[in-house]
């Protein structure tokens, strides 16, 4: 089974706290249980592993299990433009 991602906003990386969507997508969604895990992202280069410690229909507790540094890419982007033909 694949671990689900959920982006939050946060900056310290000892406390999650997840938002009412995600808690609904959880709980009631996902209908997922107690010691499952999840991904946290924050749009920072910052990914946790996280445990579900706690799960009810209006809250969701969770455990940071495992921190990752993301390393930040440079995308490249390459543009082709074809001719088009005179008739």
């Amino acid at each position: 089974m694949n671990i689900p991602f959920f982006y939050e906003d946060f900056s310290s990386q000892h406390q999650i706290v997840l938002s009412e969507n995600n808690v609904h997508y959880i709980a009631n969604v996902l209908r997922m249980k107690t010691n499952e895990k999840i991904v946290v992202v924050n749009g920072k280069g910052i990914k946790c592993l996280c445990k579900l410690l706690y799960v009810s229909k209006k809250n969701v507790e969770i455990q940071i299990v495992e921190v990752f540094e993301i390393e930040k890419q440079n995308p490249t982007l390459h543009l082709a433009i074809s001719f088009t033909k005179n008739a």
